[in-house]
């Protein structure tokens, strides 16, 4: 899935799902994405998926539109990650699964830990284990399910040595998995806060307040 995330001047971000074939963005009502700083135009750029993905086009706008640092004149083919600037406005567009999948074999469970995992996804045990191995990793390091497989902890634990960073995140007590988050996207739930929205069993297990359930709109 493509997401389009949203920062304002004030450092408020919301993260929007691109589903739609054309998306306009504008100060105006009737856009598809409203911004509504004054440095932003009536109709200032729209996005259009062509083959798959998006492309970013700026319509004639007083302030111009930015990707990576350079304005526009043209309609631009965009990237995951690829950072956008219209007005005061900083978007980015985000493609989680694709990319992830691709990199670390991700199984999209909606709260990734792969930066104290050695950056090899846990969920890619067979027991779904997230606080080390199961005790049946064999002697060559293979798993004792699927033993063909290396097991996912020797991995991690391979990994997380090589890392300049987190490499002390291997040590940290994870919480189970919240299978509510399953496929979701992390990178949404860590920007919007879901993915601390744990169940109340595990709130009080933790000494801590489940946060209250938003009312249904």
């Amino acid at each position: 899935m493509h997401k389009l995330i949203i920062e304002d001047d004030e450092g408020k971000a919301v993260v929007v799902p691109l589903i739609r074939e054309e998306i306009s963005i504008g100060r105006q009502e009737g856009n598809t994405i409203r911004l509504t700083e004054r440095n932003v135009s009536r109709r200032h750029a729209r996005l259009v998926r062509r083959e798959g993905r998006y492309v970013l086009e700026d319509l004639g706008s007083h302030t111009g539109t930015k990707v990576n640092g350079s304005a526009i004149k043209a309609v631009v083919s965009l990237n995951d990650g690829d950072h956008i600037v219209i007005g005061d406005y900083k978007l980015a567009i985000k493609i989680e699964r694709p990319t992830k999948e691709a990199i670390w074999d991700c199984r999209m469970c909606g709260q990734c830990i792969l930066h104290s995992t050695g950056l090899s996804c846990p969920m890619r045990c067979p027991k779904n284990l997230r606080n080390g191995p199961c005790g049946g990793t064999l002697q060559d390091g293979s798993c004792e399910v699927v033993p063909e497989m290396k097991c996912v902890w020797v991995s991690a634990w391979e990994g997380s040595r090589r890392l300049p960073l987190w490499r002390s995140h291997m040590a940290h007590v994870e919480r189970p998995t919240d299978w509510r988050l399953q496929e979701t996207g992390s990178w949404e739930n860590l920007l919007t806060g879901r993915d601390r929205h744990v169940p109340a069993g595990w709130a009080a297990a933790e000494g801590t307040r489940a946060p209250a359930a938003r009312p249904r709109t």
